[in-house]
């Protein structure tokens, strides 16, 4: 049989154990409230909630900084070498073009899906 002061320290460990468990418990739901994740399963890295990327469409030769933000994966610094690459050599004739930008792969314009289009008066022709 346990001796009444192990009986005690045993049991202080234990209370230990579940209060630290339950403060990381709070810890990490706090932070899941407070910070929004930077990335889902489902592929969609822009934050952009998943039911409005069906009805977002975005011309590439058109968009400015803010409407290219709206694609998975782009930020205000990629959208600008978007611009710029697009200003220095003319309009972009099809999305895998876009490849010569430092960023922007095949997993980056795979998960555009259907919101990122080349209008076809630029598409023509190729």
């Amino acid at each position: 049989m346990m001796r009444p002061d192990k009986v005690s320290a045993r049991r202080d460990a234990v209370r230990l154990l579940l209060a630290t468990l339950l403060a990381l418990l709070l810890t990490v739901g706090a932070a899941a409230a407070v910070f929004p994740p930077l990335w889902s399963t489902d592929g969609n890295l822009s934050g952009t909630p998943p039911e409005l990327n069906d009805s977002i469409r975005i011309d590439v030769n058109q968009a400015g900084v803010r409407e290219l933000c709206c694609l998975p994966g782009i930020g205000p610094a990629l959208a600008r070498e978007i611009i710029s690459y697009r200003e220095q050599h003319g309009p972009y004739h099809f999305l895998p073009e876009m490849w010569n930008i430092e960023g922007i792969d095949a997993h980056t314009i795979l998960s555009w899906g259907s919101m990122a289009y080349i209008s076809e008066q630029y598409a023509e022709g190729f």
